[in-house]
Parts: C-alpha cells; sequence; structure tokens
C-alpha cells in the first residue's frame, strides 16, 4: 500500500508538473495571439495606408499625364502660333518695303502739289492785277460816262464780289497748305497703320475774270496723295 501510495504520489507530483507546464505553454500561446492579432491589426492599417497612398499615387500620375497632354497640345498650339507669327512678319516686311516706294511716290506727289500751290499763287496774283485793272477801268467809267451811275455802282459791287472771291479762294488755298504742312508732320508709323485711310483726292478750284466785263473763269486742279 505504502508503495502504491508513493507512486500516486509521484504520479501526482509529474501530473502537477504537466499541468503548470500546460499552464505556461497556455499563457506563451496567449501571448503569441495577442502579438499575433497586433500584427495583423498593424499590418491592415498599414496595408489600409498603403492603399490610399497607392490611389493618392495613381490620382497624382494621372494628373502628371492630363498636365503632360496639356502641355503637349499647349506646345503644338505655340508652334502653330508661332509659324502663323513668322508668315505675318514676312507679310508686313512685304507691305513695309511696298510703303516704303509709296512714300517715295508721295513725297513726288506732295512736290507736284507744291509745284501746283505755287502756280495757283502766281494764277491768284494775275487775278489780283486784273481786279486792280477793272477798278481802273470803273473809275475811268465813272469820270468819261454821264448819266449811268447806276451801271457803275452795280460794276463796283461785282468788282467787290470779285474781291471777296479772290480773298476766299486765297483763304482756301492757305488753309489747304497749312493743312498739307500739318499732316506731313506725322509719324510713319501712322503711315504704316492708316495707309488706306490716308489716302485722299485734293481738288482746288477759283474762279475769276480775266478781264472787265469777262466771262467768268473757272480754274481747278486735282491730285491724288496720302497725307503725312
Amino acid at each position: 500500500i505504502e508503495r502504491r501510495r508513493e507512486e500516486l504520489l509521484a504520479r501526482n507530483a509529474a501530473a502537477k508538473k504537466e499541468l503548470e507546464l500546460l499552464a505556461s505553454n497556455l499563457d506563451d500561446a496567449k501571448k503569441q495571439a495577442d502579438e499575433l492579432a497586433a500584427a495583423k491589426a498593424r499590418t491592415e492599417r498599414e496595408a489600409a495606408t498603403a492603399r490610399v497612398e497607392l490611389a493618392r499615387a495613381e490620382e497624382q500620375a494621372k494628373a502628371k499625364i492630363e498636365a503632360a497632354a496639356k502641355a503637349e497640345a499647349s506646345l503644338a498650339t505655340e508652334r502653330e502660333r508661332a509659324d502663323v507669327l513668322v508668315k505675318s512678319t514676312a507679310a508686313i516686311d512685304d507691305r513695309i518695303s511696298a510703303l516704303g516706294t509709296d512714300i517715295r511716290e508721295v513725297g513726288t506727289d506732295i512736290r507736284e502739289v507744291g509745284t501746283g500751290i505755287r502756280e495757283v499763287g502766281i494764277d491768284l496774283k494775275t487775278v489780283s492785277e486784273d481786279v486792280q485793272g477793272v477798278r481802273v477801268t470803273v473809275s475811268n467809267v465813272s469820270e468819261e460816262v454821264a448819266g449811268v451811275g447806276d451801271k457803275v455802282q452795280n460794276v463796283t459791287e461785282h468788282v467787290a464780289t470779285i474781291d471777296r472771291n479772290v480773298a476766299e479762294t486765297a483763304a482756301e488755298q492757305k488753309e489747304a497748305l497749312a493743312g498739307i504742312t500739318e499732316r506731313q508732320a506725322k509719324s510713319l508709323n501712322e503711315i504704316y497703320s492708316k495707309y488706306d485711310v490716308n489716302k485722299v483726292k485734293l481738288t482746288m478750284t477759283y474762279r475769276h475774270k480775266s478781264n472787265f466785263l469777262g466771262k467768268p473763269r473757272s480754274e481747278t486742279y486735282e491730285t491724288e496723295t496720302i497725307i503725312l
């Protein structure tokens, strides 16, 4: 019996040791399970973060692709604009060359206009001399003819009208010359930009009588030019 009891005690002690070992192993297993759960949660969080970063990277890559496409389209547009500007520059150079020729021709026209104006001044001087001759003739008629006071008065009024016409014509010629001189001071840039607008036709007209009781005469001078 004593031996049996000792065997049971030994078995009981072994069972206790095995139970303690199992309890220790169970604690280790629980710790490992907790660590694995924490690692799993950490891995899931990292995976979620990685998915968010991946989505952000995909959006950035997509935005970069779209920006590159827009940049390429803008570059193509700028190239087309550059080609158009090159063609426009060539056309402007051609027009500037043509305008240079036109300006030289305008200088010739202006000189011709100046000659015409000087000729008009000579004609006005001749008209003034004719009017002075008319005054002398009227004075002689007033002294030699009796009883024709009304006719002489009419002639005097007509001479006064001629004087006014001559004065108005001279004023118009001076005004036209002043206008031409003023417009000549404008810059060449304005001529280049408003060439078609600056084209004008100059018409100069004056009326007078060549001599006493003569028929009225009308002289007209016309030319086409551009205003400087």
